[in-house]
């Protein structure tokens, strides 16, 4: 019922930790399941096993989730979902639970208290900066919030390029791509590709990489490179602000540019495209699941239409294909799949 359209986090951390022993209960109301799961599998790594357990519900928790809880984080949740909560926040408050909901207006008046601002901050900076590692130290943060009795240091939220150039083979990524073609080339991650040959960029969000959203970036680099075409993906937006990634010495080394990241265009970015010459396909995602789509007569629904074909054509794409569809998990967490044979048809 409270679809997420955007990844949503409430944070409550136990205020109250007499009772509190390993594993701490963490409750997450949030998109972005894949990146917190490999998170999990890092604080693990680093602290150890049994001492939390994690759980994300985007559409929202049970009661006997709320009980369970020591600590609860929601970030962008749905008015109406935080409205149905107010019942069981207020019994969780009165038991001793501590609340910080961010952004902190979406805290609603109706639970009736109010939450420490500093907690909020600082929760909201791990989320939005984003990645591994950010999510890593957040679970560690919630870990000790909640009265985890294993004593660690935890990192402060770190910063992270908004943009640049990704490619899985790499250990990191790339801020120009001077710097990504020399590593291309010595690391021989595509050995049949060298300077001068066919090369060709994927355009994505950095909430692609923020939320470990890559299964369908990572197929269509494999499909190319498997062709001896040389691949990357930039990422970032708005579309004119990567030219750090796609031009080189001023002059484009790109056969062609497939665009994940047109659905919310500017101006700017068909003067970019224009200067550069560069053709560009349009690269589409649909909202349905597979079974969905591949049963349908309608293609992609029709609100998908405007961003996805009318907005990207604005900026002279052209030929749209859709590559990949959205899942559901167990959790009723969304991710990305590829398409195998559509991957296979736009290379």
């Amino acid at each position: 019922m409270f679809r997420n359209l955007l990844p949503s986090l409430l944070l409550l951390a136990a205020a109250s930790v007499l009772n509190a022993a390993d594993p701490v209960r963490i409750l997450t109301v949030a998109g972005g399941s894949g990146v917190l799961n490999e998170a999990l599998a890092e604080f693990e790594k680093q602290h150890g096993k049994g001492l939390i357990t994690l759980d994300n519900v985007p559409e929202g928790p049970s009661d006997e989730q709320v009980r369970q809880a020591e600590v609860l984080f929601f970030f962008h949740p749905d008015e109406r979902l935080m409205i149905a909560l107010t019942p069981r926040a207020q019994a969780a408050q009165r038991r001793g639970a501590y609340y910080v909901v961010v952004p902190q207006y979406f805290l609603p008046r109706q639970w009736g208290f109010a939450q420490d601002k500093t907690r909020a901050d600082l929760a909201e900076r791990y989320w939005s900066f984003g990645g591994v590692e950010n999510l890593t130290s957040l679970l560690g943060y919630l870990y000790q919030q909640g009265g985890g009795t294993k004593k660690f240091a935890i990192p402060p939220p770190a910063p992270v390029a908004q943009s640049g150039i990704y490619h899985p083979k790499a250990s990191r990524n790339f801020s120009n791509l001077a710097d990504f073609l020399a590593w291309y080339e010595q690391s021989k991650v595509n050995a049949q590709w060298k300077t001068g040959a066919p090369l060709v960029a994927l355009t994505i969000y950095n909430t692609n990489l923020k939320q470990r959203d890559l299964a369908h970036i990572d197929a269509l680099l494999a499909e190319l490179e498997s062709k001896g075409i040389g691949a990357y993906a930039a990422y970032g937006w708005p579309f004119n602000t990567l030219d750090p990634y796609l031009p080189l010495a001023g002059k484009s080394p790109l056969r062609l540019i497939l665009a994940f990241n047109l659905g919310i265009g500017k101006p700017e970015d068909s003067k970019w495209l224009e200067s550069h010459g560069v053709h560009i396909l349009n690269m589409q995602v649909s909202s349905q699941s597979y079974k969905e789509w591949s049963e349908g007569l309608r293609g992609l629904m029709p609100n998908n239409v405007p961003s996805q074909i009318a907005t990207p054509e604005r900026a002279s794409t052209a030929e749209p294909i859709l590559v990949a569809t959205t899942e559901t998990r167990a959790d009723v967490t969304t991710f990305t799949q590829p398409v195998a044979e559509r991957i296979q048809m736009a290379v």
